[in-house]
């Protein structure tokens, strides 16, 4: 096909266009249902997605929350006892005593 024939067709396409333009209006409107459509399900499922992130991050916070509520409170313990033995007993003598069978006690249960 020469430069003239060719140049000579796209005459031709662009005479047909232009005196019926609706030819293009179907696929300008197919493309742009696509994009739209294509755009929209990216768009949700980004969405989707970081909101179960979200929801994991959540998750994961209370439930460290509540290991460090818990270990806090396994460390407060012995703190507590020894206090209240102390407020008792303030006598260093009685105080290993009754620390050794404390410690026993706790440990049992």
């Amino acid at each position: 096909m020469s430069t003239g024939s060719a140049w000579a067709s796209t005459q031709v396409r662009l005479r047909l266009l232009a005196s019926h333009p609706l030819i293009l209006v179907g696929p300008i409107l197919l493309l742009a249902a696509l994009l739209g459509v294509g755009l929209w399900g990216v768009i949700e499922g980004a969405n989707r997605e970081a909101g179960r992130q979200h929801a994991r991050a959540l998750t994961d916070a209370r439930e460290a929350c509540n290991n460090l509520l818990h270990h806090l409170g396994a460390l407060l313990l012995p703190t507590a006892t020894l206090g209240t033995m102390i407020t008792l007993h303030p006598t260093k003598e009685d105080l290993h005593v009754i620390w050794a069978r404390a410690a026993v006690d706790a440990l049992d249960q």
